[in-house]
């Protein structure tokens, strides 16, 4: 019996020796693993490059000035990357404005990639600010004040806190009533002041139709109230409705 397991012991070490040594196996035992390919990926700092940088600051700087008032003082605030993006290498990144971005205020300014092996589009915070002089109350005022200059004074603002921007032009408002009462240094808006109400219903009124560059004006009966700025319908003499906008003391724009 110990015979014999020592001739079976000895057999399968020959035998294993035997095929270690055969060409092909060799070559399957000293083959490598094959390693897991690593796809390198962009950095937050790789993306924002000082030149990229400077390029968006500039973008956002001309399109503030194409909107502000004269002698306004422009800060913009850029962002960073979202570090949860995982983003391919890229040679060239283009920044642009989304589709009805604000001139000013927060918004998103937008990155793609249109040079590299896998092409992406991402956006990051940007923030203008714009500050500037605005008209404001001189001192506290009551509703129903009919405000004169010295009622006013400038005061600097930064539009972007503001939803609707302030007035600018103390002659927009001098000689109107105040809907609103306003406390010293606040800044006046439109919705402050009383609207005009230019003629009633029932009025007869100058139509003044708007198209293709042309203009028609003719009469028609007022059907709402006109007040300033409001859409209003009126109605032709040949009995046809329209809707626009009182622009004046019987007066109203169409446009079609």
């Amino acid at each position: 019996m110990r015979t014999h397991r020592f001739l079976l012991k000895t057999f399968s070490a020959c035998f294993v020796s035997a095929l270690s040594n055969l060409p092909g196996l060799a070559m399957a035992q000293q083959q490598p693993i094959e390693q897991p390919q690593i796809i390198p990926q962009f950095s937050h700092q790789e993306i924002l490059t000082e030149p990229l940088k400077a390029q968006i600051i500039e973008m956002a700087n001309q399109r503030a000035l194409n909107s502000v008032p004269k002698n306004s003082k422009i800060e913009i605030k850029l962002g960073s990357v979202d570090s949860r993006f995982k983003l391919s290498p890229c040679e060239k990144v283009e920044p642009y404005f989304p589709p009805a971005t604000p001139s000013w205020g927060r918004m998103r300014m937008g990155l793609k990639c249109v040079e590299g092996e896998k092409k992406w589009n991402i956006n990051i915070p940007l923030t203008v600010e714009v500050t500037t002089k605005a008209i404001a109350a001189s001192s506290q005022l009551a509703v129903g004040t009919v405000l004169e200059k010295s009622h006013l004074k400038e005061v600097e603002v930064n539009l972007s806190k503001f939803n609707t921007p302030p007035i600018l032009d103390p002659n927009a408002v001098i000689g109107r009533i105040l809907a609103r009462p306003q406390k010293e240094d606040s800044a006046l808006h439109m919705f402050d002041i009383k609207m005009k109400t230019f003629f009633a219903a029932g009025d007869v009124v100058k139509i003044v139709t708007n198209y293709n560059n042309l203009q028609v004006t003719v009469s028609g009966i007022a059907v709402t109230a006109g007040v300033e700025g409001q859409p209003v319908r009126v109605k032709t003499d040949s009995g046809k409705l329209l809707q626009g906008k009182a622009t004046g003391p019987g007066t109203v724009e169409v446009n079609i």
